[in-house]
């Protein structure tokens, strides 16, 4: 099932952020295989904009300045992916690409300590998951109530502010926003194998 999705985009970075950082849901199968296909295909190559990937079992990241050359691998391992634009434009990216409906989410890396990057888990959930709130991914990902130590959140990028749903509470359980990531945090120990989100 292919996709085309315009996605708004927060300007003028300033560090450390986190208002400008905008955690995006690139479709499994797209057109770009590294960093640099996707700036050159949606960003003109800009030197202001800058894509990060999150290691989130050793909490190393990844980042490629849209000028340079080479750049990481888009590996289509539902992974979120950051971008940054320090000038006032672009304002938005056109996405396009389908989904691999075999494809397992990433490895969830468990055992989060704060106040991380390690174990902040950035994934891609399918366009058209059938997972719609936050606790839908809870339960979808087996954080079944409090005790699992499940976190999902996402990121406003135009404000900075982060809403948290804790898994297992009615609170804050927040709509999905197709094409925004969203971080997985498991406070308790365990990685959880990588699932095949449900889909339409």
């Amino acid at each position: 099932m292919g996709f085309t999705l315009n996605l708004a985009l927060k300007t003028n970075f300033v560090a450390p952020g986190p208002m400008g950082d905008n955690w995006i849901a690139l479709p499994y199968d797209v057109p770009w295989t590294t960093a640099k296909d996707l700036c050159t295909a949606r960003f003109a190559n800009s030197p202001s904009v800058t894509l990060t990937r999150l290691n989130a079992a050793t909490g190393g990241a990844t980042s490629f300045n849209c000028a340079l050359s080479g750049g990481f691998v888009i590996d289509h391992s539902a992974v979120g992916i950051r971008v940054r634009i320090t000038s006032g434009t672009p304002g938005s990216v056109l996405v396009i690409g389908q989904h691999d409906e075999t494809m397992p989410l990433p490895t969830i890396t468990g055992g989060w300590v704060s106040p991380g990057p390690k174990g902040d888990n950035w994934i891609s959930l399918p366009y058209n998951c059938t997972w719609k709130t936050a606790e839908d991914v809870c339960v979808g990902l087996g954080l079944i109530g409090i005790g699992s130590g499940g976190q999902i959140t996402r990121l406003n990028a135009f404000t900075g502010a982060a809403s948290t749903h804790i898994c297992g509470l009615s609170s804050n359980n927040f709509d999905l926003t197709p094409g925004q990531a969203i971080r997985v945090r498991k406070t308790t120990a365990g990685d959880i194998t990588g699932v095949i989100p449900p889909h339409e």
